[in-house]
Order: C-alpha cells, then sequence, then structure tokens
C-alpha cells in the first residue's frame, strides 16, 4: 500500500515512531509516576495522566490516582491535542458540545478542567500527551504551563533512553552472535588452509601442484574475506532484538490483559489459546504492536455480540521454527482489498458502531513482519468475518 495523503503520510509517521520505542503499555506506571504526581502538585489538579496514543486507542500508561486504561481514541480528549504542537487547554468540559456527553464528563462528579501537553519528539511527532484534569473549575498560569512543558520533555527523554538501552542491548546481543557464526564459519577453510600450508612444507611437490595450491590458498582466502565481509555488512536494523522476550503463555497472557477491557467495552468475546506446555522463547521486538493492531482491527470490525479470537502456537518448518499468530473475527469483513506481494492491505471505513478508521495499522504490521523476515496472510469476506495469520521464524 502506498500512502500518499499527507494527512496519512503525518499519521502514519507518527504511529511508527511510537511503535518504534516497543512499549509494554500496562509495564510503565512504576517508572513514570514520579513525573505525573510532580505534574498534579504543580498544575494543582486532582488527576494528571501520561496518555500514549496508538493506531486505534488511548492508553494510560502512567497515573497519579487512576489504574492503567485504555479508550477509544476518538472520545479521547488527547486526540486533539496531539493534533497541535501547543499546549490545549479546556476550561469547561461540560460546556465543550466536542465533549459534554463524553461518559467522563457527563456523569457525576464528571471532569470539567482539562490541560493537555503534547508529547513532542525531535522528529516531529506527538506520540501522546501529559495531561492534568480536574472535576473543579480551574485556571492555571502560564508559568505552570512551561513548568509542565518541561515534565514533558523529561519524559521523553526518558523514552528515547529506554529506547536507546534497548538498542545498545540489542547491538551487544548481535555482536555476540555475529562473533560466534564468524568463529564457527571460518574455522573450516582456515584448517584447509594450514594442511595446505603443512604440505606445502613437508612434501616435495612440483611446480604445477605447488601453483595449484596456491590457487587453492588463495580461493579459500577469498572466501573467508567474502564471509566476514557480508557478516559486518549486515543490516543489524532489520535484526535488533528487544531485551524482552515472550513464551506462547506469556505472550498470550499479555495480549488479554491489554485486549480485553476494549474488547468487553464492545460486548465482544475476546478468545486467547495457547499451549501452556510449550515453552520456547522468543523475541518480544514489536510483537506486542503488530498483534496488538490486528487485534484492534477485528475489534473495530466485529459488531456487538461477536468474537475475536487469538491462537498461538511454535511450529517446526524444516530446520527452522515459527511463531504463528492467528486472529480471527467474525465480524463484517474489509472491502477495498488490494494485493500487495504476499499481504493484502484494506482500505479504511467506518468500524460498526462509527469507530474512526485510522486505516494505517495494517501497514505498520506489514512492515514488522517483513523486517522479521515473516509472512502476513489475510483472508476476509463480506459478511464472513477476517482471518489474519502472520507467521515469523524464531532462532
Amino acid at each position: 500500500m502506498t500512502i500518499t495523503n499527507s494527512e496519512d503520510i503525518t499519521e502514519y509517521s507518527r504511529i511508527k515512531k511510537l511503535s518504534e520505542f516497543d512499549l509494554d503499555f500496562l509495564g510503565l506506571q512504576e517508572e513514570f509516576k514520579g513525573l505525573i504526581m510532580l505534574a498534579a502538585s504543580i498544575a494543582g489538579t486532582k488527576f494528571s495522566n501520561l496518555n500514549l496514543i496508538d493506531n486505534y486507542f488511548q492508553w494510560t500508561v502512567a497515573s497519579n490516582r487512576y489504574q492503567n486504561g485504555v479508550m477509544s481514541r476518538e472520545d479521547s480528549v488527547c486526540d486533539l491535542t496531539i493534533k497541535k504542537d501547543e499546549p490545549l487547554e479546556i476550561q469547561r468540559l461540560d460546556q465543550d458540545v466536542r465533549f459534554q456527553d463524553k461518559s467522563y464528563v457527563n456523569c457525576q462528579n464528571g471532569l470539567k478542567y482539562y490541560l493537555g501537553i503534547p508529547l513532542h519528539l525531535d522528529s516531529g511527532e506527538n506520540i501522546g500527551a501529559l495531561c492534568v484534569f480536574d472535576k473543579e473549575d480551574k485556571s492555571v498560569s502560564k508559568v505552570v504551563i512551561e513548568q509542565l512543558k518541561i515534565i514533558a520533555v523529561e519524559i521523553v527523554n526518558k523514552l528515547e533512553m529506554k529506547k536507546n538501552i534497548k538498542n545498545l542491548k540489542a547491538a551487544l546481543t548481535q555482536a555476540e552472535k555475529d562473533k560466534n557464526r564468524l568463529a564457527h564459519d571460518v574455522r573450516s577453510p582456515i584448517s584447509g588452509i594450514s594442511r595446505l600450508c603443512e604440505v606445502l612444507e613437508d612434501e616435495e611437490i612440483s611446480n604445477k601442484e605447488f601453483k595449484s595450491y596456491l590457487e587453492m590458498i588463495s580461493d579459500a582466502g577469498k572466501g573467508i574475506l567474502e564471509l566476514t565481509q557480508n557478516i559486518l555488512n549486515t543490516n543489524h536494523s532489520k535484526n535488533l532484538i528487544s531485551g524482552q522476550t515472550f513464551n506462547v503463555a506469556e505472550l498470550g497472557k499479555r495480549l488479554g490483559e491489554l485486549y480485553t477491557l476494549p474488547a468487553k467495552t464492545k460486548n465482544l468475546e475476546l478468545i486467547i489459546n495457547f499451549k501452556l506446555q510449550e515453552e520456547t522463547r522468543f523475541s518480544g521486538a514489536k510483537l506486542l504492536s503488530a498483534i496488538g493492531n490486528l487485534i484492534s482491527n477485528a475489534i473495530k470490525f466485529t459488531p456487538s455480540g461477536g468474537w475475536v479470537k487469538v491462537g498461538l502456537d511454535i511450529v517446526n518448518s524444516g530446520d527452522e521454527k515459527k511463531l504463528v499468530v492467528l486472529i480471527a473475527d467474525n465480524g463484517v469483513g474489509i472491502t477495498n482489498s488490494v494485493s500487495d506481494g504476499n499481504a493484502q492491505v484494506w482500505e479504511s471505513k467506518m468500524g460498526n458502531n462509527d469507530e474512526l478508521g485510522f486505516g494505517l495499522g495494517l501497514q505498520l504490521v506489514r512492515e514488522v513482519v517483513e523486517n522479521r523476515n515473516g509472512q502476513l496472510i489475510i483472508d476476509s469476506n463480506m459478511q464472513e468475518g477476517t482471518a489474519v495469520t502472520l507467521e515469523i521464524p524464531i532462532e
């Protein structure tokens, strides 16, 4: 799929940048709680949240009062915040036609005040927001807003540091693998060269044989050079392995923790199947993001009362093992299919509950799968649901 619309290009760049952090949205509370509490204290508000916004949902990954939560992106005030580079202040949510009917506003003691600071990356994207809010009328000074902007910058810096540390660990892991691979692969040709040299030293041979041996030594040496150059020139950016690893049970449980609530809010049954006894571990790099996008898409296109099923398994294919992930639903299916290699990509449309169709998640999934040398297979028919299979080689 080629993205040509300027708004889509901007949005795709934003969600791709968020995915590059490879975050576990349920594992950030303790790390950022101090900064979130500081934000509420500075603003003088009862509540403060750190919200990250992906293709479909707003994830509250740290809060001074609430537990980690998730809501549809179109219901979020922070979705407006990330669309601009300056803070967004709404002093009376209950008088704003965009939000006065939202459950968090029109309930008893609903929210009134909101101030959001976009989490702005140096590359230009806004991946979420630091927000403070209250059930009472509030007003904060420009000085307070500037202080909150400093906290937002610190949050981004911590996220960047987490990513850099993860990439450094991955690079060290890859370097160790390359060293072991190099040692293994060059041992045999070097041994051959050594034996040929011993023959040249210990035996009387003709000039023709001597020349033949030299040619063999030269060929072996060139082979070693080509081998080492190939290893050193490998593009490791596609092979970086996250420090986090899973087996299928751990991955299944985490996906359940992340997506059970979004499914329940739409009255859907989320079923995740995996083998408890399967202990094979594999890299978690980008898996939560890729599989999560597909589950989110299934939730979006499945009407109330339906189901979304996720199957996780490790299969042997020849000499390699593969992680096989199947996401199926009994929803309406997806229209406007176009063939794109081994994958099919669909244009976006509205979900059954008028959820906004952001339409870029499948492209992100396809890139993740390709970068892990995997395969994406999608089978969808109108009114018959959709089944998506990911096959990802594991070491």
